[in-house]
């Protein structure tokens, strides 16, 4: 995936370290001129009606200096299909909170993710090894319930022990997996109309909480809300023309143990942030759409003004798509931002992006 940005405004007119700043989202286009936002490997496979598997593996290029980064983003197994209604997975893989997070960039409607998802879900969003459980209640429309854990710890899992520095300024308490205690728990519903309907309506709860790294006593919540509604006609030109609109509501109380080691002491403290989007995206003739998208995040307290990951922030988005095939599209994106901590900026985007394969959205 190649993306060319050209940006303009107080903010992004400084240079590219203001750009990183602008754009949390570790996959998204964060510097003038070309930049490679990642190339994906997958690998998929199945073992059997009820065992298959998956392996994403990303190569990137780093905005700052150009190197070339490999990531492992999702390494998993599921056993679906089971009596009940039940699936399990295990593995490495996004967790299953909200609408955009278990998605990969790929699968996005705009070229970046909004601002709420990438401050409190992470710029390479919300993944860990763990294991999840996920159940289809037997109702007349589709009700699913996903409950899981996986580790605490890094930079994949920024509001819990990933560093506490990105998330609230606080120095970070090293912490060890001593019980159960000390993971990352998840629970998520979501209920949706039926998939073969012209019109889908659907609405997702999402919670997770676990350990944060300020010390013994720092725990941290996540909690979310989603909607979504799509509409295609029963009669259509490989899905055009369509519609679909979802907004998010996320919100984080971290609370922060205290801290003193003889220079710096912090008392213990619980900041509570919270954010929120809202897209819709109309495709109105093979191959064309357009989307609009608006956001809004904000942190708790004077101090959060200062800083890019807690300040207000609000951002509208305008897109223009062209599908040029079922794996291949080219996208002009307009943004507007504008923070307290970095003031404003307008920047354009141009992305190009090519599939080949089998890919799925890896929605689990």
């Amino acid at each position: 995936l190649s993306a060319l940005r050209l940006a303009g405004g107080r903010a992004a007119a400084e240079d590219n370290a203001a750009i990183l700043e602008l754009q949390h989202g570790a996959h998204e286009p964060r510097r003038r001129g070309f930049t490679l936002q990642q190339l994906e490997l997958s690998l998929l496979g199945e073992a059997g009606p009820h065992l298959r598997g998956e392996l994403h593996v990303i190569l990137a290029l780093a905005p700052e200096d150009g190197e070339t980064e490999v990531e492992l983003e999702e390494a998993f197994a599921q056993v679906i299909d089971l009596p009940g209604g039940l699936e399990l997975e295990v593995g490495h893989f996004f967790t299953e909170f909200g609408l955009l997070n278990p998605l990969h960039p790929h699968a996005w409607d705009f070229v970046d993710r909004p601002v709420v998802v990438t401050r409190f879900l992470g710029p390479d969003g919300m993944r860990a090894p763990g294991l999840r459980v996920g159940w289809t209640a037997p109702t007349d429309f589709p009700l699913r319930v996903h409950a899981g854990m996986q580790n605490a710890e890094g930079e994949t899992m920024p509001g819990f022990l990933g560093d506490p520095e990105r998330a609230v300024g606080r120095p970070a308490v090293e912490r060890d997996v001593e019980s159960m205690e000390d993971l990352v728990f998840l629970v998520r519903v979501e209920a949706a109309s039926a998939g073969d309907e012209p019109w889908r309506r659907g609405a997702g709860l999402s919670a997770a909480f676990g350990p944060n790294a300020t010390g013994p006593d720092g725990r941290t919540i996540l909690y979310g809300v989603d909607v979504f509604v799509r509409r295609r006609p029963a009669a259509h030109d490989e899905g055009w023309p369509f519609f679909s609109a979802q907004a998010e509501f996320v919100g984080r109380s971290y609370r922060a143990d205290a801290f003193d080691d003889g220079t710096t002491s912090f008392s213990r403290r619980t900041f509570d942030d919270h954010g929120f989007y809202l897209q819709a995206l109309h495709g109105w003739r093979r191959p064309w759409a357009a989307g609009l998208r608006g956001e809004f995040a904000t942190g708790e307290g004077s101090d959060a003004r200062d800083d890019p990951l807690r300040d207000d922030r609000l951002r509208l988005s305008a897109l223009l798509l062209y599908q040029a095939a079922d794996a291949a599209r080219v996208r002009l994106q307009l943004n507007w931002d504008d923070s307290q901590a970095l003031g404003s900026a307008f920047s354009v985007w141009m992305v190009f992006e090519m599939g080949f394969g089998r890919h799925g959205s890896h929605a689990h």
